[in-house]
């Protein structure tokens, strides 16, 4: 459940945080200090709730995925997730607590119409780093 998902979140970062101690006080390995930080907020009307998904590539080549709320009970309208300094290969999206996905819209055009794809069906919203 939560407490367990917050615990492992808790300790991805404390893994990575003693990542960037122990290469600033060896200087062995280079290691970036500065996280990547992702934040989101839902400002006016709060319909539906949601969290920030995000997904990435360690240093040591494994796939990690976290979701903001994870975090604690009370983040659905906004909230920060801090990435390890050497994640690559960055992706965030978004998602609404119930299973449906935030999907992509043309921000260039009036009234910000969905994105459709070749079949003219919408797509989800992913943010590469």
């Amino acid at each position: 459940g939560f407490e367990l998902r917050h615990g492992l979140l808790w300790a991805v970062e404390a893994v990575w945080r003693s990542q960037v101690r122990y290469a600033k006080a060896t200087g062995r390995l280079p290691y970036p200090e500065q996280p990547h930080e992702f934040h989101f907020s839902v400002p006016g009307v709060r319909w539906c709730q949601f969290y920030m998904t995000v997904e990435y590539a360690a240093s040591d080549g494994s796939n990690v995925v976290l979701l903001s709320c994870d975090q604690d009970e009370y983040n659905w309208y906004g909230a920060s997730i801090s990435v390890d300094p050497a994640a690559r290969d960055i992706r965030v999206s978004f998602d609404v607590r119930g299973g449906r996905q935030l999907h992509a819209v043309d921000r260039a055009l009036p009234g910000r119409p969905w994105c459709t794809d070749e079949q003219g069906r919408q797509y989800r919203e992913v943010f590469e780093f």
